[in-house]
């Protein structure tokens, strides 16, 4: 068998990072923030639930380039940007899922301000 085609490659990164990772870190950081060892700050729990969705980050494409290895970079582009997109699906899934566990823990999730003005969270 050969070498795995670039739709397998894609899948495969999609599914780790995108599925397979917010698998176990929401649920990981759910038991830290329960068991005391992260804040009690809606916003903040947010945002580390929602970091374990967003995809790859573009700094080992820049490295590649900086290197000197403009087509290998460009082939790990190819496997970057499909991640891209679905991270809208999963980075959304995974806001809806942490805020359903910060409520179910009874902490208030603040809301957006009405009259145009920033919130202070």
């Amino acid at each position: 068998r050969g070498a795995p085609s670039l739709a397998s490659l894609v899948g495969a990164a999609c599914v780790v990072r995108l599925v397979l990772l917010p698998a176990i870190a929401v649920p990981l950081t759910a038991v830290a923030a329960s068991a005391g060892l992260l804040p009690s700050r809606p916003m903040l729990l947010i945002v580390s639930h929602m970091q374990s969705a967003v995809p790859s980050s573009q700094t080992f494409v820049a490295m590649l380039h900086e290197r000197g290895e403009s087509e290998l970079a460009a082939r790990v582009s190819r496997i970057y940007l499909p991640q891209y997109a679905m991270s809208v699906l999963t980075v959304a899934a995974v806001i809806v899922l942490a805020i359903q566990i910060i409520e179910g823990a009874g902490m208030a999730v603040p809301a957006a301000p009405h009259d145009g003005t920033s919130a202070h969270l």
